[in-house]
């Protein structure tokens, strides 16, 4: 196995606790003190979800915010025009925040796509814990920032990248939280979305994706077999990347796919 394939044989862990994931990741949180810490710890609300379960839904109250202990989420939202999107929202991660803070209702859906452990955190214990930790309130509003920028480099990308070169990518990132390293060098890699989920994830026709999925198997790249992927050769799907950056390049900037896992 070569070194750049050891580097993501293992999937990411879930945390475990709300001072695990304060201490390891970058999240809003991270301005609390460890009273306040304590008190998330307290308030939170852990919940089962079994796979298909709803979280919440488009119009429901907003009572509090969701954090992913385990499993993965599937977020819905449907624009003014019709136009269905989608994103997956992992452990460890906030979600509902940004319609929290809009006040009123929840303006998608959230589904659970796995079997998860989300925790819910109340409105009341949200604001008592901003009152205590302001910067709290401005680590949201950087991670809003950081989204829409991240939305308007994506949308970019999309004008040009290929329906290949969108699921190659799309593949290259699920695989770290869904993605199992094989002895044998191939990395298996569990969706957690369905076909139809996966286009409008790309934001491609599913007869498209279809195509893309035919191409990518035709050259050894990636074979498809329902809802499993596997990918005989992570070199070869790195110079499948590299060789569309190189293509981008010229056109549009194109973000790096994470060759570690975080």
């Amino acid at each position: 196995m070569s070194d750049r394939k050891a580097r993501h044989a293992h999937p990411h862990p879930a945390c475990q606790s709300c001072t695990e994931c304060v201490t390891t990741r970058k999240t809003p949180w991270n301005e609390l003190s460890a009273q306040d810490i304590k008190f998330l710890d307290v308030h939170k609300i852990p919940q089962s979800y079994p796979a298909g379960s709803v979280i919440y839904l488009p119009g429901s109250p907003c009572r509090g915010l969701y954090c992913i202990a385990s499993g993965t989420l599937l977020i819905e939202r449907i624009s003014e025009n019709g136009t269905r999107g989608v994103s997956l929202a992992e452990a460890e991660e906030i979600v509902g925040w940004s319609d929290f803070f809009k006040g009123g209702t929840y303006q998608g859906r959230a589904t659970a796509q796995t079997d998860a452990v989300v925790c819910h955190i109340p409105s009341r214990a949200v604001r008592q814990l901003i009152e205590h930790a302001p910067l709290v309130a401005t680590r949201f509003l950087v991670t809003a920032a950081s989204e829409q920028d991240k939305f308007a480099i994506d949308s970019l990308e999309q004008r040009f990248a290929s329906a290949r070169q969108r699921l190659a990518r799309a593949l290259m990132v699920l695989r770290l939280h869904h993605g199992t390293g094989m002895e044998t060098g191939e990395i298996l890699i569990d969706l957690p979305l369905s076909r139809r989920d996966l286009a409008d994830l790309i934001a491609v026709r599913p007869e498209t994706l279809s195509r893309a999925i035919h191409e990518l198997e035709h050259d050894g790249i990636a074979l498809f077999a329902g809802r499993t992927v596997r990918i005989p050769d992570l070199d070869r799907m790195f110079d499948e990347l590299e060789a569309q950056e190189n293509m981008g390049s010229a056109a549009a900037p194109v973000t790096s796919i994470p060759r570690s896992v975080h």
